[in-house]
């Protein structure tokens, strides 16, 4: 079993950018998620310009957190809601559907994402609630920009991410862009159900989804 996360624990290896193309949302019964397929990282070439870069952006790249080579997350922390769960990892299911936690507890992570820390999106689910008990994302919603969130790897690092802000969508509008789109910096997204229950469907009605960025080392 993993030691417990500690604040400020934290490696940062580098690693190179992966794409990562949707293809498609296919919605759970009582998590919304989304098909994709994830293709192999490649190259992306830059053209120079004449124009020497501002200060302000220079500082700005300078400021950017490095990102950490790959290591599967084994632990989740989020102290502002007192959840501390393992995780277990996701794949696909034979309808190339994303699978969810096949309970209320613990929270999963996609396989076919980066880990957390990785350049790009990771994503990691859990229930809202699960055989009328609160899963371990029941109060996910209530989360502020600010709060941290800390993932600990199986290589014994710390990925610490800030939460920048946290939303809701319907499921029938799902952001497949804003959660599974790429990225330059190593972001995480958590997802759950909320909003109210359509009993004739047997599913929330909405996703909530929390966005949050990785933080440079500290120590």
């Amino acid at each position: 079993m993993a030691a417990p996360i500690r604040t400020g624990e934290a490696r940062r290896p580098p690693h190179r950018a992966v794409r990562l193309i949707v293809f498609g949302i296919v919605l759970g019964v009582v998590l919304g998620v989304a098909v994709i397929d994830y293709l192999e990282p490649e190259v992306i070439h830059q053209v120079s310009v004449t124009r020497a870069p501002d200060r302000a952006s220079a500082q700005a790249e300078q400021a950017q957190p490095a990102v950490m080579s790959r290591s599967r997350p084994v632990q989740l922390a989020i102290p502002a809601i007192d959840v501390t769960s393992r995780l277990i990892r996701l794949g696909l299911n034979a309808d190339g559907s994303m699978q969810v936690p096949p309970k209320g507890f613990p929270a999963g992570w996609f396989t076919g994402a980066p880990a957390p820390g990785q350049r790009g999106p990771a994503v990691i689910v859990g229930h809202v609630d699960w055989a009328g008990r609160p899963g371990v994302f029941a109060r996910l919603h209530t989360l502020v920009s600010g709060d941290l969130i800390m993932v600990r790897r199986a290589d014994g690092t710390v990925a610490r991410f800030r939460v920048s802000t946290v939303r809701s969508f319907d499921k029938d509008a799902f952001p497949t862009d804003l959660v599974y789109g790429n990225q330059a910096r190593a972001v995480l997204r958590l997802i759950t159900c909320g909003g109210s229950f359509d009993r004739q469907r047997h599913s929330y009605r909405k996703n909530v989804i929390v966005f949050a960025e990785l933080l440079p080392a500290s120590g």
